[in-house]
């Protein structure tokens, strides 16, 4: 079973076995895709941020309409940034995997009959681990790095409405928000590609980073901001 599988099943797990200290609950499963931008600390230019989540929740009723309760979730995003130096073009897109939990804050608006019938905010904090590949080209270079073991902290807000749909189902719209954090000082990494020679020959390239190697900076924080529109259930 993947790490997302489990992950997932302990959350599930934690939330049943929480059944005993709330006498209102409801339980709630999402999961939606997202797109949007950001920003880098290497100083290059976020193109696209994408991915999607999935998560679980279960609330509690504080008072007439409003819920309070945990949320699990998992997440995988992409983050596409562009630099340019000295002529040389670099593509570099973080591949994340985000685990996280935290609480969701819920409120019942409207009417039975209304468009809207919710609006929710819920913050998470987590673990994130990456993968990261690097393309760089200019007239006489084309080079492909990759690069693993790279892993932070994580932390994510989101904020949004419920669409009732049919049955259990309902639509959520909803703005997310989020800071990584992440550790690239023991990322090892391989590159291959080709270069053209000053004779104008074709030659193939082919080395390997060690962490340490300056081939990366030590530390890297991502923001990004996205939308997102999601499909949960209830029950």
């Amino acid at each position: 079973m993947s790490m997302y599988g489990k992950s997932l099943l302990a959350a599930l797990g934690l939330l049943l076995a929480s059944g005993a200290f709330g006498s209102v609950s409801e339980y709630q499963l999402g999961f939606g895709p997202f797109v949007g931008k950001g920003s880098i600390s290497t100083g290059a230019q976020v193109r696209t941020a994408t991915g999607y989540d999935l998560s679980i929740a279960r609330n509690w009723e504080l008072t007439d309409g409003l819920y309070l309760g945990p949320r699990f979730e998992v997440a995988n995003s992409f983050v596409n940034a562009k630099s340019m130096h000295e002529g040389t073009s670099s593509i570099a897109t973080y591949d994340n995997r985000i685990f996280a939990a935290g609480f969701k804050l819920s409120h019942k608006v409207g009417t039975p009959t209304s468009f809207a019938q919710g609006a929710y905010f819920s913050a998470v904090a987590g673990r994130g681990y990456s993968k990261l590949s690097i393309d760089q080209s200019s007239d006489k270079l084309f080079d492909q790095s990759l690069y693993g073991n790279i892993s932070g902290n994580y932390f994510g807000a989101e904020i949004g409405t419920w669409i009732p749909l049919k049955g259990r189902f309902g639509l959520d719209i909803a703005m997310l928000g989020s800071l990584y954090q992440a550790d690239q000082s023991e990322a090892p990494g391989t590159s291959a590609g080709n270069v053209i020679g000053q004779d104008g020959a074709l030659e193939l390239t082919a080395s390997r980073h060690v962490p340490g190697d300056g081939s990366l900076s030590n530390q890297v924080s991502i923001r990004t901001y996205a939308a997102k529109v999601g499909l949960s259930m209830g029950f």
